[in-house]
C-alpha cells in the first residue's frame, strides 16, 4: 500500500475511532460524468476542533487529503472553518498543504455552502493553485433545497468556471444533490451525505 493510502486509512481509522459522545460524523461521497470521484469523512467536536480525511480523483490525478481545522462560527445555524491539509498525490510526486476555509450558513428559507482554499506545493510538479471546489446557494422548500452551483479553479494559469441548477433532497440519514454543471468543464453530479 502506497504512502498516501496508509496515512489517509489511519486518519479515518482515528476519526472512526474518537468518542463518539463529543463528536459528530459526516460522511461525503460524490461522482460524476467527468469520473470525477470524491469521498470525505469528517469529525466535528464540542469544543470546535474538525478533523477531516478525504480522496479526491479523476483520470490521471488522486490525491489524498488529511486536515485539521476550527469552527470559530458562534451560531448553531452556521459553521465558519479555517481548515489547512497535508495533500499526498499519487501522480507527479505531488506534496504540499492547502489552506482552505469552509463556510454553511442554514438560514430558516436559505442555505449556503462553500468551500475555497489555496495549495502550497512542497514537491513535486504540480504547482499552486486556488479553488472554489463549490459554492452551492439554495432555497428551501421542505425537505427540499433548489439553487445553484458553481465552482471554479487555475490550471497552469487559466481559470477553468462551471455553474448550473442544483437540487437537494433530506432525508434521515443525511441528503442526496444532484447537479449539472455547464461551463469550461461540463457535468452531472450525484452527491451523498451521512451524517452521524
Amino acid at each position: 500500500m502506497h504512502g498516501p493510502r496508509r496515512l489517509l486509512l489511519a486518519a479515518i481509522s482515528c476519526a472512526a475511532l474518537t468518542p463518539a459522545a463529543a463528536a459528530e460524523t459526516e460522511v461525503e461521497i460524490r461522482a460524476a460524468t467527468t469520473r470525477y470521484r470524491f469521498i470525505e469523512m469528517s469529525r466535528s467536536f464540542d469544543s470546535g476542533v474538525v478533523l477531516d480525511t478525504l480522496y479526491t480523483g479523476e483520470p490521471g490525478m488522486n490525491e489524498a487529503y488529511l486536515g485539521v481545522g476550527y469552527d470559530v462560527s458562534s451560531s448553531e445555524r452556521s459553521s465558519l472553518i479555517p481548515i489547512v491539509y497535508a495533500v499526498f498525490g499519487k501522480e507527479y510526486g505531488e506534496r504540499g498543504a492547502t489552506l482552505g476555509f469552509l463556510a454553511d450558513v442554514d438560514h430558516t428559507k436559505w442555505h449556503l455552502v462553500a468551500f475555497a482554499g489555496h495549495f502550497f506545493p512542497t514537491s513535486g510538479e504540480i504547482g499552486g493553485y486556488s479553488f472554489v471546489d463549490s459554492l452551492d446557494l439554495t432555497r428551501k422548500i421542505a425537505r427540499f433545497e433548489i439553487g445553484g452551483s458553481f465552482a471554479a479553479y487555475e490550471d497552469e494559469g487559466d481559470i477553468v468556471r462551471a455553474a448550473g441548477p442544483v437540487l437537494k433532497i433530506k432525508d434521515r440519514m443525511g441528503a442526496w444533490a444532484f447537479a449539472a454543471r455547464y461551463g469550461d468543464e461540463s457535468e452531472l453530479r450525484v452527491v451523498r451525505t451521512l451524517a452521524f
